[in-house]
């Protein structure tokens, strides 16, 4: 049974360009879209169904989002610039806002972005139920992660 791709808007005119962010999506099987504006990434969300945004552009292009977003068991992140890098800001989580909980580093954004992915596949997994015939089956966390 092949396993969908998790569904990722990249938003932000920095997207366009490779990085090693989508590099390591696109390695862990994700499905990525882009997007410049709020305006544009709305439209795709409509026809897509995003499970997680991740958001380069300007912070306020992911907050004018919200309640269009609300409900819908999206996951958030905005990047914030810093001198070096930068603070990655949760926005919302699976649908609900969690403005003002504690930024990360890139290091630990990563980590929580390959928890995200990793729980949004077991959710994938588990909430739709497999063909008649095929057994279920729900990899370890630490093998998603991989």
């Amino acid at each position: 049974m092949k396993e969908s791709g998790v569904r990722i808007l990249m938003l932000g005119e920095r997207t366009m360009a490779p990085s090693s962010l989508l590099v390591r999506l696109l390695r862990k099987g994700c499905d990525c879209w882009f997007a410049e504006s709020a305006h544009d990434g709305m439209k795709l969300f409509q026809e897509h169904k995003f499970q997680l945004i991740l958001n380069t552009g300007r912070i306020p292009e992911a907050i004018h989002m919200l309640p269009a977003l609300a409900g819908s068991h999206c996951t958030v992140f905005s990047a914030f610039p810093v001198e070096h890098g930068y603070w990655w800001l949760p926005i919302m989580y699976l649908g609900r806002e969690c403005l003002g909980a504690p930024a990360m580093r890139t290091a630990e954004f990563l980590d929580a972005l390959d928890r995200t992915v990793a729980q949004i596949r077991v959710t994938q997994l588990t909430a739709t139920p497999p063909p008649s015939g095929t057994p279920r089956f729900i990899p370890s966390m630490e093998r998603l992660a991989s």
